[in-house]
């Protein structure tokens, strides 16, 4: 039963019980009692219209904006310059609803880089008030008007570096007329002469309909309601086409913490009743009872039905405005007010929903833009995938690629093992069938047909699967499973879209593998540059020095390589290059660094060995070298010989780190002293070059 039905009982059972005659007086004060509530119910819609816009908007708005500028890759593209500024914010926008205005900016609040592209809108005077004070007091968001009177919804999250301001991020969200018609929807109700608008400067900042007409974003409010609010909030009472209509606004906080826009609620109130001057004596001093008593009554009933339900619905309220979304928003008393919680609880689910899809689609992003080994960033992928769609079971496997990590196996919610792809595509069952001939598929349930040998090992119940497509070539499958509800479209969308990241992130992968091995290596013999030598000996040198473990350097140099490529010419010297540099990887262990230090010299770095040890291995070498032909193009073998010069740390160098230099010392020894020689320098002993015998 509805308060006002409640209500109107009990006024008829008082009016019964006291006298016919005197109900005129209790009817004409129930009336006035029904306006003062009026006004009240208008304050209060007005407070949670408020409190709503707030939460949906600029609290939403400032939680995606610290979202942005927590990530690493936020920082590390104002770090970078105004191309991956741009690029960042293209790709931040490309998730935001649309609409909505993601802009990265400098320390003073100047715009480097806006997508969508919002020509004409006042960013600097904007964003900038903002970013200096939730730099001083932690502002939650605000509000500020935009192009054509439209106001907008800011948050605003500092980019830091080590404690050091790089900019900020801002979010815009314009407020429109679709929250405007949910608010009036929730809190009015349907009919014409009701309203919610939102105001800014004395013009209204959104289209829609607001007491009977149709308003449009910067028109002017009417002079009769700038004159019936007075500069307040209300709730005041003023007649519009001869209704009488409760007003009542609430704040919206600019960037500086004062309004910077109000919420107007207006609200048809019930005619006021007939007055009480022709009333006689005896019936207002009997009226004065029965108006004592009601009075009373209307307390208690309101206290029960109305006031605290509305304290309740308040609380709730507030919690929404500070981020938990995890309560549930309840209310008792008129049937009204529980009506409305349920709305406020929907709006609360959607809500957190979006909050949870956003934050969930933000850790995807990071994980596949992290410098994590794709392995691991595709675990916490799948891992965020089923979190998000509430999935028992996430598997990804990837077609082979000529290249180190085109070959991938990951699965969240099973420990079975994951075929190769090869055997895949032999396999019975929807897997198999689907690697044969890629395609997007949703099964709510499998048949009998579905389940394969692996869709059995797997407990594959239900799916969606989605082929990873690179061009018109099918990459692999990303198989979602086992899901409580039954999957939807937006289910779909989402697992298309983190299907498009994957297979761009393992595309990156690889090319990065290959531009780092290309970095890394020798063109010529296919043995590590120099480059990577000396990160290699300063790391093997910094773990032999801490566990007090040996490390041998040997500098081998071709003998009279110069004379060979003058008498046989560059293509002879360039054969007997890659030939040594072959005979030096079969010559020293899996463990052992071999790399060509420039020319005609290379370089070998021992773990874990010492001098006799390494004596041994570099004769080995000087000796493999001396039987290795050379072939020529006209068919001719040529026969070479080199000269090592070696080193042990630390006993060899006496603590002296230059281990490269003292190798070359010992190589300069070996060519002075006959060439085709291993010899070794010791620090410790009066003749530093010790000779080996060649």
């Amino acid at each position: 039963m509805s308060f006002a039905v409640q209500f109107a009982g009990i006024l008829l059972a008082l009016g019964v019980v006291m006298a016919i005659g005197t109900a005129a007086v209790p009817l004409y004060q129930s009336q006035r009692d029904r306006q003062v509530l009026g006004l009240d119910g208008a304050a209060r819609a007005a407070t949670v219209a408020g409190a709503v816009v707030t939460a949906q908007t600029a609290d939403a708005a400032r939680g995606v904006a610290c979202q942005v500028a927590s990530l690493v890759e936020t920082v590390v593209s104002f770090e970078t310059g105004p191309t991956a500024l741009r690029a960042a914010a293209a790709f931040y926008a490309a998730a935001a609803p649309p609409g909505d205005v993601v802009a990265l900016v400098g320390p003073t609040g100047v715009p480097l880089a806006v997508q969508p592209s919002a020509p004409g809108l006042p960013l600097q005077a904007m964003l900038s008030p903002g970013l200096t004070r939730i730099c001083r007091t932690g502002l939650a968001g605000y509000f500020a008007p935009g192009l054509a009177g439209r106001l907008y919804a800011i948050g605003v999250a500092p980019v830091l570096l080590r404690g050091r301001l790089l900019g900020g991020v801002g979010y815009l969200r314009p407020l429109g007329a679709t929250l405007a018609a949910s608010l009036r929807r929730t809190l009015v109700g349907g009919g014409r002469r009701g309203g919610v608008a939102f105001v800014s400067g004395g013009r209204f900042a959104a289209p829609g309909p607001f007491l009977g007409a149709t308003v449009a974003a910067g028109q002017p409010l009417p002079a009769a309601l700038l004159r019936s609010l007075r500069g307040g909030r209300g709730p005041v009472q003023t007649t519009v086409d001869g209704q009488p209509t409760a007003l009542a606004a609430a704040g919206l906080a600019g960037p500086l913490g004062v309004p910077a826009a109000t919420v107007l609620v207006a609200q048809p109130l019930a005619p006021a009743g007939t007055g009480v001057g022709d009333l006689v004596a005896p019936v207002a001093l009997a009226a004065v009872l029965v108006l004592t008593v009601a009075m009373v009554a209307v307390y208690l009933v309101v206290e029960h039905y109305l006031a605290r339900p509305l304290r309740q619905l308040g609380a709730a309220v507030g919690r929404l405005r500070e981020g938990d979304y995890s309560r549930p928003v309840e209310a008792g008393g008129a049937e009204e007010i529980v009506r409305l919680a349920a709305n406020f609880d929907l709006m609360r689910e959607r809500l957190h929903a979006q909050l949870v899809g956003a934050t969930g689609r933000t850790q995807i992003a990071a994980a596949l833009n992290s410098a994590e080994p794709i392995e691991q960033a595709l675990h916490a992928v799948l891992r965020a995938l089923a979190d998000l769609l509430h999935a028992g079971l996430v598997v990804l496997v990837t077609r082979p690629d000529p290249e180190p990590g085109g070959d991938l196996r990951v699965a969240v919610g099973t420990r079975a093992e994951l075929p190769l792809w090869s055997a895949l595509t032999s396999a019975p069952g929807l897997l198999g069938s689907l690697a044969r001939r890629p395609a997007t598929v949703v099964r709510d349930q499998l048949s009998e047909l579905d389940r394969g040998p692996l869709e059995q090992t797997l407990g594959l119940r239900d799916c969606l699967i989605v082929p990873l497509q690179l061009g018109e070539r099918a990459k692999g499958l990303l198989v979602v499973g086992n899901k409580r509800v039954p999957y939807s479209i937006d289910d779909r969308m989402l697992c298309q879209s983190v299907a498009d990241q994957i297979i761009v992130a393992i595309e990156k992968s690889v090319l990065l593998a290959v531009s780092q091995r290309e970095a890394n290596t020798d063109a010529m013999t296919g043995l590590y540059n120099y480059r990577f030598l000396r990160g290699y000996l300063d790391q093997q040198l910094n773990v032999a020095d801490r566990l007090g473990s040996s490390l041998t350097v040997l500098m081998l140099d071709l003998d009279h390589f110069k004379a060979l490529n003058d008498a046989h010419g560059h293509q002879a010297g360039d054969a007997a290059l890659r030939a040594f540099g072959r005979k030096l990887l079969e010559s020293v262990r899996r463990s052992d660094l071999a790399a060509r230090y420039g020319g005609e010299e290379f370089t070998v770095v021992m773990t874990n060995t010492g001098r006799i040890d390494a004596e041994v291995v570099a004769d080995k070498i000087r000796q493999a070298v001396r039987s290795m032909p050379i072939p020529l193009a006209d068919g001719r073998v040529l026969r070479c010989s080199v000269s090592i010069g070696g080193v042990v740390f630390p006993e060899g160098s006496g603590g002296d780190r230059d281990l490269l230099a003292l190798a070359d010392r010992a190589l300069y020894s070996a060519k002075r002293n006959g060439r085709d020689r291993v010899e070794f320098i010791d620090l410790r002993t009066p003749d530093p070059a010790i000779r080996s015998p060649a």
